[in-house]
């Protein structure tokens, strides 16, 4: 689905955008994050991001993505793209809250999935 979107030939920092997700899901991988949250690094940028505007899928067609990769996996992917990322970063390391690129809304991912939880030992 990303090489069907462009992610392949999308330039990307130290690349293609397609290397760096595949970087962040190998990186994922490592840590021994969930399956669930390996396919969300693996497609965090589908919607684009604050600090990576170029979107390989609309969100008004969120079910798309949901189809290939779960649904958990695509509220992270989904709430990723949705984040305010200078504003929100420095809070969330100090355990703050976030707020959403448009300003309209807190955002904190202790009220949706954990994020970084790993899979059971």
């Amino acid at each position: 689905m990303l090489r069907e979107r462009g992610a392949a030939e999308t330039p990307h920092p130290g690349g293609t955008l397609l290397a760096h997700l595949q970087r962040v899901h190998d990186l994922l991988e490592s840590w021994g994050a969930r399956p669930a949250l390996r396919l969300a690094g693996l497609c965090h940028a589908y919607y684009g991001t604050d600090g990576f505007r170029t979107a390989l899928g609309d969100v008004r067609r969120r079910h798309e993505l949901a189809e290939a990769v779960g649904a958990e996996a695509e509220e992270l992917v989904y709430f990723y793209a949705s984040c305010d990322r200078a504003h929100s970063y420095p809070r969330l390391a100090e355990g703050g809250e976030g707020r959403s690129a448009t300003g309209s809304r807190a955002c904190c991912p202790r009220r949706r999935p954990p994020c970084c939880a790993t899979s059971p030992s």
